[in-house]
């Protein structure tokens, strides 16, 4: 029986065990474990003919597994979920096996294939899917016990699985991840993320992934629910992620479901519509006519959604696209670029700018009201014209004056062109002397070009020395009629020598070794298979010096053979690290450093950007730097990686190669613009971390260093993200109690990270290491929360809201001795918070009512904490402009007046008689200054 269980081979009994409605409750749980385990064994369903009965047996305990999960009435407790975590591990992460699809990829649909590849073993894995379903989405699942098992390594394993070819398997994803994403709060930054990087790989290297639209659809409802005004990262994330999503020639696949993503944006902050449209323009197909169609769909969408200024940032390099499409030979490109003008909204926006937009289309609107083809589009074309002439006829009149004049130049510059080349065809037969030319601009232009194809010639080496000059190549006795005829020498060699060889294999275009030039050919060396064992070290040494070459990806014409030689090359150095089976020697070690510092240790060159920067990240950057050489580095990094991991890998002897001078070198790639690099070094830096022990004081004290010159200097690096996350896990594991060196830490570095400007670009995982201090010693409580108070922003919104969010997971791990500390700073701030205009600070503010434990913390100090924050809560039920922050606003009056209704009276009377001295201050003031007025008239008409 192929089957397996926890990666063991079952053994041959496999009996099905009681029903659970049959056992009594106490008995219930063991009984769902053993039936959760029973189904960890995996059936072999290639052959439908095996296991049969061993496979009904599975199906129905699966059955019953689903429905004692939909109808449990008790909190499932760890161990059930660490066993129903690792029972659909063991059925559901597989490698998924695409389809053999050589030769019948069309824009990336093979048309070929009928129906798509069904998974055999569906049977089970939909009852799976089922019973994971109904796991996350149970009320008994408490998701903050939960998200030990369904964490970060759990989310990676089954976003990899909507690359399933199966439609079936992928809706069930959508599903779950969906509900993954609802109910585990603290997982929605990394979900994100981890879709992103999915979406690069698939936009700048792969161009293949099944799953894009379903991940496209979860974020169509993701992005409906963010809250305004948008974080900097999500729009971020359109301009990065979802515009270049345009790229790829599969765009049909997904189209509906981006176009969708895109007009949520532009619906959600209209100023994005300028940023959208260009990038629309960026990515307009060229010779793709139903790409183009789907476009022009999505650009009346967004456009529908444009208010004026927007449209009037972008209207001329628009219309001059629209006007290219109205041209279009293919009838439905011109037809739905027509169609434009049946939308009132859009209209009216032309209508206003007509100005501007008529003399650029006008040309293609004469142009086909002459002589397109198709009767649509020239009908659609006149009822466009006539609106434009009704509108405004003076206007009209002039462009198409214009038009007239612009169309007699373009006819005698087309003469002049056909008179030239035709004098050029003469003078290459031999038939015109040349010194028959004149001085008019066509003599001089025909003088010119002849003189150029002179230049020409020689350049490339068309006169051998002593064999005749440049004008008789180019002049020669009618051998074989014109210019590119066979009229040329015969023996033209490109950079021929007078020795009459042909040249050498051609070097290595502008690589180095240590520096140095390649001289040397550069070839591929046996494959580590070819040659005897005791061979394989000294070709493991030739091939990693082999790989310490570095070549120009800057042109990606050069080199291709050399370029493809060593990504082969580096390829089998990374499957031969992996299967290693015996210790690697230092002499290897060395050379293996060497390799990798060649390499990855280069200069980072930052894009420009100036004038352009908006808290610390580039608004107008359509997409992050990609290194053109990624192809290689990506490898590099891989070998690495597996390298540093790779049991083989003697830490105690490695580390005098990866040492303090490397780690820094490392440390500096963080800076790079490329996100999958920064990715690559956060897992390798982790791994070096946990290896060598003797270096994690040190690679601490260099993160603090990056830290420190970030805050108090720079304000710009692009890895703080990255460093951050491997810090998380660091502090994760941080032993108790605490060192004085970890609390200075979290005071000097990670509580001033929050003055930055760009904290949005890295709030989540700092917010993480923050809370992860306080959950480990809760006495740092008060200590972090005077330090938010400290940095809180003043003028700031986006980034209150950001505090408030941090600030609400910190007061969770908090207890009544470190809040009673804090709490009368800490309510000011909130009290201020409540009273502010914009309302997403004042409603973040009030939602920290909705968690109990805080609730709990204010009831028991109502008596200090009402007094504080009373007045802001009694302005904002009486005053405040936003109603859902009324409504709030009165809920918490409610619970206040509830739980201690004297108190509420007390501070309520308080509040009347601060508000009437308040008055009569003023009435006071208003007096003073009136009497001041009349004595300064008094004293001016003196």
């Amino acid at each position: 029986m192929n089957s397996k269980l926890n990666g063991n081979l079952v053994l041959s009994s496999y009996d099905t065990l009681p029903a659970l409605k049959d056992v009594p409750s106490a008995e219930k749980q063991n009984l769902f474990i053993k039936k959760l385990n029973l189904c960890c064994v995996v059936f072999d369903f290639t052959d439908p003919t095996k296991n049969l009965k061993e496979k009904e047996i599975k199906r129905q305990m699966l059955l019953e597994l689903v429905d004692y999960v939909t109808s449990a009435n008790g909190k499932f407790n760890e161990t059930v979920m660490q066993e129903a975590v690792k029972m659909v591990s063991a059925n559901l992460f597989r490698t998924l096996i695409p389809q053999p699809r050589e030769n019948k990829i069309v824009d990336g649909v093979d048309l070929e294939e009928e129906e798509p590849a069904m998974d055999p073993a569906w049977p089970h894995l939909q009852l799976v899917y089922e019973f994971l379903l109904r796991f996350v989405a149970s009320p008994e699942t408490d998701a903050k016990l939960a998200k030990r098992y369904i964490d970060q390594s759990f989310i990676l394993k089954l976003l990899d699985l909507f690359d399933s070819e199966d439609p079936r398997e992928r809706e069930y994803l959508k599903t779950i991840l969906h509900r993954v994403y609802g109910k585990f709060m603290v997982h929605r930054p990394f979900i994100r993320k981890a879709i992103n990087n999915i979406f690069y790989r698939f936009i700048f290297e792969t161009e293949r992934h099944n799953g894009i639209a379903e991940f496209l659809e979860i974020l169509g409802s993701i992005i409906n629910g963010f809250a305004l005004p948008l974080k900097e990262e999500h729009k971020v994330f359109l301009v990065r992620v979802l515009i270049p999503l345009h790229k790829p020639k599969s765009l049909a696949m997904y189209h509906q479901q981006l176009s969708y993503c895109i007009t949520q944006f532009v619906e959600k902050d209209c100023k994005l519509a300028d940023a959208v449209i260009r990038g629309l323009l960026k990515y307009w197909p060229v010779t793709n006519s139903s790409k183009e169609v789907m476009f022009l769909n999505e650009l009346e969408e967004v456009l529908e959604a444009t208010q004026l200024p927007e449209f009037q940032r972008c209207m001329v390099p628009l219309f001059q696209q629209i006007a290219r499409c109205l041209n279009s030979l293919h009838f439905q490109v011109a037809e739905r670029a027509l169609f434009l003008w049946n939308n009132d909204h859009i209209e009216n926006l032309i209508i206003q700018n007509r100005k501007v937009i008529l003399p650029i289309i006008f040309p293609a609107l004469e142009k086909n009201a002459r002589n397109h083809w198709n009767q649509a589009v020239h009908s659609l074309t006149l009822n466009v014209r006539k609106i434009f002439f009704d509108l405004d006829p003076e206007l009209f009149k002039e462009c198409l004056a214009k038009f007239r004049e612009y169309e007699s130049k373009e006819g005698e510059i087309e003469a002049r062109r056909e008179a030239t080349w035709k004098r050029l065809e003469e003078l290459a037969e031999g038939n015109v002397p040349s010194n028959n030319y004149g001085n008019t601009a066509d003599d001089l232009l025909v003088i010119s070009v002849r003189n150029c194809l002179i230049h020409l010639l020689d350049e490339f080496g068309a006169i051998e020395n002593g064999h005749g000059s440049s004008e008789e190549v180019l002049i020669e006795k009618k051998a074989g009629g014109g210019i590119f005829g066979n009229g040329m020498r015969r023996d033209l060699k490109i950079g021929a020598s007078g020795d009459g060889q042909g040249s050498k294999f051609p070097q290595v275009g502008n690589p180095r070794l240590n520096g140095n030039s390649v001289v040397a050919p550069y070839e591929a060396l046996p494959g580590f298979r070819d040659v005897a064992s005791f061979e394989k070290q000294n070709l493991l040494i030739r091939k990693l010096n082999l790989c310490c070459v570095l070549f120009d990806f800057t042109d990606p014409t050069k080199n291709l053979k050399e370029k493809d030689v060593k990504r082969q090359t580096l390829l089998e150095l990374v499957d031969f690290i992996t299967s290693a089976n015996g210790k690697f020697t230092e002499t290897v070690m060395q050379e293996v450093i060497k390799m990798v510092s060649v390499n990855l240790f280069r200069s980072l060159s930052p894009q420009p950007r100036e004038n352009k920067t908006l808290e610390a990240f580039d608004l107008e950057e359509e997409e992050p730097l990609m290194d053109p050489a990624w192809p290689h580095l990506q490898i590099v990094y891989e070998f690495f990686l597996r390298f540093v991991a790779s049991p083989e890998t003697d830490a105690k002897l490695a580390k005098r190669y990866i040492d303090h001078s490397f780690v820094l070198k490392l440390l500096d790639l963080f800076d790079s613009e490329d996100p999958r690099e920064r990715e690559y070094l956060k897992t390798i830096l982790h791994r070096i971390y946990g290896k060598f022990m003797v270096h994690r004081p040190f690679i601490r004290k260099a993160i603090n260093n990056i830290f420190f010159r970030f805050i108090f200097e720079t304000e710009k690096h692009n890895g703080i993200a990255e460093l951050l996350e491997v810090l998380g896990s660091i502090i994760n594991g941080f032993a108790l109690p605490l060192k004085e060196e970890h609390k200075l830490f979290l005071i000097r570095a990670l509580i001033p990270l929050h003055k930055p400007k760009c904290l949005a670009m890295y709030h989540q995982p700092l917010s993480y290491c923050i809370t992860q201090f306080v959950e480990k010693d809760c006495k740092l409580a008060d200590t972090v929360i005077k330090g938010l108070l400290k940095y809180w922003p003043i003028t700031n919104s986006s980034k209150e809201v950001m505090f408030l969010s941090e600030l609400e997971e910190v007061l969770e791990a908090t207890q009544p001795p470190e809040f009673q500390k804090c709490m009368v700073p800490l309510f000011r701030q909130i009290a201020s918070c409540l009273s502010s205009s914009h309302f997403q600070v004042a409603e973040r503010a009030l939602y920290l009512w909705n968690n109990d434990h805080i609730e709990n913390l204010i009831r028991q100090n109502r008596k200090v904490i009402l007094p504080i924050i009373f007045p802001a809560l009694e302005k904002n039920g009486c005053n405040h402009w936003n109603q859902v922050v009324q409504n709030l606003t009165v809920n918490v009056r409610k619970i206040f007046s509830e739980i201690d209704p004297e108190l509420f009276d007390e501070c309520l009377q308080k509040f009347k008689e601060s508000e009437a001295k308040v008055e009569e201050i003023r009435t006071q003031c208003d007096a003073s200054w009136k009497r001041l007025e009349e004595i300064a008239a008094a004293n001016s008409t003196k």
